[in-house]
């Protein structure tokens, strides 16, 4: 008998995997590339919500960093405590049409730090509201 039916938990070949955003459904479809140097599963699910989002909106969106070790964040020339280092900030690219997307990040409650660079990469991170 299936133990959800009975009030319990349910085991794990009985569970179906959470994906509270589709953002992994969207990594599959291609529509989100992430760097094999930027892990995506310590990232708080809110801001994957977000970069899901932006790919259903705005279209293809290239995952460029998340977690930073201390030396890789010296090296990329980021804040001293930069919230890559706790998995708290996502850096990534949008291919496509990007009219409103800053106004759009800036509607969302979860997106705290925001700032585009020079270069088109954009830098979203859950921590104070505020950009630089």
């Amino acid at each position: 008998m299936n133990p959800a039916a009975k009030g319990g938990r349910p085991s794990s070949a009985t569970q179906a995997p959470r994906n509270l955003s589709g953002f992994y459904a969207y990594v599959e479809q291609g529509s989100i590339t992430v760097q094999a140097s930027a892990p995506t599963k310590c990232l708080p699910g809110d801001l994957r919500e977000v970069v899901g989002d932006i790919a259903a909106k705005f279209g293809t969106v290239s995952v460029e960093s998340t977690h930073r070790t201390g030396s890789h964040n010296w090296r990329a020339g980021g804040a001293p405590h930069s919230l890559h280092l706790s998995c708290r900030a996502i850096d990534f690219r949008v291919h496509s049409r990007t009219s409103g997307l800053m106004a759009y990040l800036r509607s969302r409650p979860e997106v705290g730090g925001l700032k585009i660079y020079r270069n088109g990469i954009i830098h979203i991170d859950n921590g104070e509201r505020r950009s630089w």
